[in-house]
């Protein structure tokens, strides 16, 4: 065992947020031997976690009693819950303490949280997960883009690369968001363009089978038809990431252009596609294949 690994077996880590991926992070936190105390608004989501051995903090702010503390939560408005709220984790005393936020909520959002943070003292790190989602998360090969200082960066590493197989240090604060809502912007854009595409070949009495096999090998193929093709053709139509998550991150990609007085004219169209269709909460990006079905529905309905 490395030095780095056996000072990390002394650390109480806290985790805040449950999710799919998130549930999978602080798992895998659980794993290295490491203290980990864990808090998620819907507590039944805690109980896996406590059956490998976390602990569970009643409120937010009691994950402060942690070394460092790590959130995976929504966006911006849980953020605010979590971080500021009643109980939240910012009403403690997190002096010295390393933040480690891996949300997506836009560059303006992170450095106003970063200064609330640092005015009480802890070290704020702006960590947005990129990289393959639960898969990758599960194995710690996920990609994580980082703003912070350079003390909190130096600080917040070693717990990074406990879930991370490539971190990459951008700078202050924000750029990181930057980098996360570039990204994701284009993967909805090209998700949305995928999944009409596909439906246009259908009804021009192409076979599923033959799209599979001779779109791969075409110039527009793409890291986005890689993940999503064989799933919009064949199903399931899950597992590849909710349009409510895709969605939100598309806004704020939205939100970041205005702000920058670079008006994305396609941005704003696919961000007008999304939120034009009657999704179910928990649809994955796959479902885009059935908007013209679902618009029908909509008109007919």
């Amino acid at each position: 065992m490395s030095s780095q690994e056996l000072a990390l077996k002394k650390k109480y880590i806290g985790f805040a947020g449950l999710g799919d991926i998130g549930s999978v992070m602080a798992s895998r936190l659980v794993a290295t031997g490491a203290s980990v105390i864990v808090y998620n608004r819907t507590a039944s989501r805690t109980e896996p976690l406590v059956a490998l051995g976390a602990t569970v903090a009643p409120r937010p702010a009691d994950l402060a009693q942690a070394d460092v503390v790590m959130t995976c939560l929504h966006g911006p408005q849980s953020d605010r819950e979590v971080y500021e709220g009643d109980g939240g984790i910012l009403s403690a005393d997190v002096r010295g303490k390393v933040l480690i936020n891996t949300a997506t909520v836009g560059p303006s959002a992170a450095r106003r949280l970063a200064g609330v943070a640092e005015a009480r003292g802890a070290h704020y790190v702006d960590a947005p997960l990129l990289g393959g989602g639960v898969p990758a998360a599960a194995v710690g090969e996920l990609l994580m883009p980082v703003g912070a200082s350079p003390t909190a960066f130096e600080l917040a590493k070693p717990y990074l690369d406990l879930l991370a197989s490539r971190v990459e240090y951008l700078g202050a604060v924000g750029t990181a968001q930057a980098v996360k809502l570039v990204n994701n912007m284009q993967v909805a854009v090209a998700s949305a363009i995928l999944g009409d595409a596909l439906n246009l070949a259908l009804e021009a009495g192409i076979e599923k089978s033959t799209l599979a096999r001779v779109l791969p090998d075409c110039s527009s193929q793409s890291r986005t038809s890689d993940r999503h093709l064989e799933t919009m053709l064949f199903g399931p139509l899950a597992g590849r990431g909710t349009l409510k998550t895709l969605g939100k991150d598309l806004a704020l990609a939205v939100e970041m252009c205005e702000s920058s007085g670079l008006h994305s004219e396609i941005a704003a169209a696919a961000l007008s596609y999304f939120a034009g269709t009657p999704w179910p909460v928990d649809a994955d990006v796959p479902a885009l294949i059935e908007r013209p079905q679902r618009a029908r529905a909509e008109v007919a309905g």
